[in-house]
């Protein structure tokens, strides 16, 4: 879909100077936009964030029950947990 807008002069000096300081182009920028106000993310996603904290919820509640001595086993798993949370994202880790 090809969309022509008309901005007002304001609107467009601070899409061009955002685009500038992204390393963008004004075009490409306001597609990016308009895909993060419009486009709801995956449900598979969604299910994965709602997952993954649930998970944290529930070591941090094991963690703060546990003796200091068992801390380092825990943020290890911690750790774990973050780095498949970003790796299902897509990120690289």
């Amino acid at each position: 879909m090809t969309l022509i807008l008309e901005l007002a002069p304001g609107i467009q000096q601070a899409l061009l100077e955002e685009a500038r300081r992204q390393g963008t182009t004004p075009e490409m920028l306001a597609a990016q936009e308009l895909r993060s106000r419009f486009v709801k993310p995956k449900a598979d996603t969604e299910a994965v964030l709602r997952l993954s904290l649930a998970r944290l919820l529930e070591k941090a509640k094991t963690l703060a029950l546990q003796p200091l001595a068992d801390t380092a086993k825990y943020t290890t798993e911690f750790g774990e947990i973050l780095r498949e949370k970003y790796r299902k994202q897509g990120h690289d880790v």
